[in-house]
């Protein structure tokens, strides 16, 4: 039997400092937008905050790529099935949940449902990038519900990610908050043009200030 797990497969230099006195094992470094041809790490632009416009994305949503390091030992490894029986390798890091909080300085926003322990599922990358989603569609609603009216709101998202070692050992990542600013624009393209359907396999209108192009309409 095999069991998907997401793996840490690079050894990266620990470049950051902390204030606590033992830096975690397992860390969240840089943030960054996912590319529109779906690439993730160092080709999209740094995050340290992003914006959702959900009269383009109604359907919410925030895809957001972290660069996980690690301060281990841990060889490289291929990313995909690993076996859970045999002679596992066991420095190998398994990432397996994101646990997500949420709260807002906007007045009058609450949450239904102010926190999250998400499974984590896709692939990191050879980079040790991560790809993964920071709101909840519980978040989306009632975000969605507070700026309907024409209001913004500002969605802080506490995210830190669960992983274990093939060994047993559990370990937990660094805490890091990225804040979202939620709107709905109501953007229409001008008289006498229409909105350009993107042919990009993971489009970005509505994610970081990301307009739609529009075009003529033909008579």
């Amino acid at each position: 039997m095999k069991m998907k797990h997401i793996v840490i497969s690079a050894l990266l230099a620990l470049g950051l400092t902390s204030c606590v006195d033992s830096t975690p094992s397992l860390q969240i470094g840089s943030a960054s937008a996912q590319g529109a041809d779906c690439s993730i790490g160092t080709t999209g632009p740094a995050l340290l905050r992003g914006s959702l416009d959900l009269s383009l994305r109604p359907g919410g949503g925030f895809p957001l790529a972290l660069a996980i390091i690690t301060n281990l030992d841990v060889p490289v490894v291929a990313v995909g099935d690993q076996p859970v029986s045999g002679d596992p390798d066991l420095s190998t890091i398994y990432v397996t949940n994101l646990v997500l909080s949420y709260s807002s300085p906007t007045a009058g926003l609450t949450f239904s449902e102010p926190k999250a322990n998400v499974r984590v599922f896709g692939a990191v990358d050879a980079d040790g990038n991560l790809l993964v989603n920071l709101l909840t569609p519980d978040v989306i609603q009632d975000v969605g519900d507070f700026v309907a009216g024409g209001d913004s709101a500002e969605v802080l998202v506490t995210l830190k990610l669960k992983a274990q070692r093939a060994s047993g050992d559990e370990l937990e990542s660094n805490e890091i908050v990225f804040p979202v600013l939620v709107y709905a624009s109501g953007f229409t393209c001008p008289t006498g043009t229409k909105r350009t359907v993107s042919d990009d396999p993971c489009p970005q209108e509505g994610l970081n200030g990301v307009l739609p192009a529009c075009e003529a309409v033909t008579p």
